[in-house]
């Protein structure tokens, strides 16, 4: 920890549980490393290294993670401790300040707090921990997606800037980010109404194909099947009528993959950003399930199986899925798809 200036704020985060033997013991036991020196009015900067260091288990809950702010004298009165001389004890009265990092949290700590005799300070700090629960899920999303892509032979590691706006809009729910492609940006806003307009035939592979052609019209405007219109129709339209006769999890057949491909041809402005009329039906379905809770695993491998011509699509699904199920779901399925 560097020397702080007399106007710097020394900044600890730490787990509810710290907090709580804090209080009733009156010291507990922490590394300094864990301090943040922070200026008068804190930056967004040090203010994650506060909250990087804070070993929760449960980063995205506010409810463990307190953030203390200590006298500006600490390191000349602190004590180590006795086995451990990188460890040290962090007394109650060298604290200055208790703070929640969100407001809803007060009424369930305050009594908890009366009762020790500490007073929590205003909750200061909320913004800053939003935006780096946000960082800390984006990253978490596509450490888990590199790993994800990576067993289907994909490197995304030299690329990371390109996913993770779409990481960044899918583990947070924020599908109108300006930092999206264009593209992914309408197809993530307008994955649900082109779900329903799939909804009678989602069991079926119709349902590729019809969604295929309702992403056409909320890409472009235009809706192939319509009279005058230059696509061939009766192919389109024969892969619907075969699409009806088989399951979506079975392998697709070859008129419904001959309707993907003339709709594909008939809107090429409409499939770009890794999306084709392969995997728009995939890519909706995800979107779909995960703000129903979480997608089923039958879903991405099914989305992953329908990429195997296009690295550009498959890198895209790996990191829409990892987003929406999240690492530990992730490494389930990866688990689960080694195994068969």
């Amino acid at each position: 920890m560097t020397q702080p200036h007399p106007d710097d704020r020394l900044l600890l985060a730490v787990t509810a549980t710290e907090w709580r033997n804090l209080c009733a013991r009156g010291s507990m036991r922490f590394q300094p490393a864990r301090i943040a020196v922070a200026s008068s009015t804190p930056t967004e900067a040090q203010l994650f290294s506060a909250f990087s260091a804070n070993p929760t288990t449960k980063p995205e809950s506010s409810v463990d993670t307190f953030v203390l702010e200590l006298r500006n004298d600490w390191r000349a009165t602190a004590h180590t401790h006795d086995w451990n001389d990188s460890v040290s004890i962090l007394e109650l009265d060298q604290v200055v300040s208790h703070h929640l990092v969100a407001e809803q949290d007060r009424g369930y700590y305050a009594p908890q707090a009366e009762e020790v005799g500490v007073a929590l300070a205003s909750d200061t700090y909320e913004p800053a921990w939003r935006a780096w629960t946000e960082t800390e899920e984006t990253d978490a999303a596509l450490r888990a997606a590199i790993h994800l892509a990576s067993d289907h032979g994909i490197d995304l590691s030299t690329s990371m800037e390109r996913w993770r706006p779409i990481a960044g809009a899918v583990s947070t729910r924020n599908f109108r980010s300006p930092d999206l492609p264009s593209n992914v940006r309408t197809l993530l806003q307008a994955a649900t109404k082109i779900d329903d307009a799939a909804a009678s035939v989602r069991t079926t592979h119709a349902y590729w194909v019809v969604t295929a052609l309702e992403w056409v019209d909320a890409a472009t405007g235009i809706y192939l099947l319509d009279a005058g219109g230059t696509a061939p129709r009766q192919k389109i339209n024969l892969g619907i009528w075969w699409g009806k006769q088989a399951h979506w999890e079975r392998p697709v057949n070859r008129m419904v993959s001959n309707a993907l491909k003339t709709i594909q041809s008939a809107a090429p402005e409409a499939f770009t950003e890794g999306i084709s009329a392969a995997t728009v039906g995939h890519i909706v379905r995800l979107l779909v399930e995960s703000r129903h809770g979480t997608p089923a695993p039958a879903s991405v491998t099914a989305a992953l199986n329908s990429t195997s011509s296009s690295p550009d699509a498959a890198a895209l699904i790996c990191v829409l899925a990892s987003a929406a199920l999240g690492p530990e779901l992730v490494r389930q399925l990866r688990i689960n798809l080694r195994a068969s």
